[in-house]
């Protein structure tokens, strides 16, 4: 009896449940910031991590991400980071 109760109320609490919404990964023209600290020093650092071009590794396309260490966006300053699939 407890078995049968416990389904049912399982049941009837997973009939409100909602899935995340899905936000696709941009493709180009993605810019992230990430600001920080560190423990040995009280200065706040910032990154900038942008999506642009692609490369193949082992015959699979993957996508560059490069990073840049300041406020500015220029293009000269930015630094090849990683790559992502």
């Amino acid at each position: 009896m407890k078995n049968i109760l416990i389904g049912i109320i399982l049941i009837a609490l997973s009939s409100v449940l909602e899935s995340q919404n899905h936000h696709s990964f941009p493709q180009t023209n993605g810019i992230w910031h990430s600001i920080g600290s560190n423990n040995f020093c009280e200065d706040l650092y910032s990154y900038q991590y942008m999506l642009d071009g692609d490369t193949v590794i082992n015959n699979e396309n993957w996508s560059k991400i490069y990073s840049f260490k300041r406020k500015l966006d220029l293009r000269s300053d930015w630094q090849y980071f990683a790559a992502i699939r």
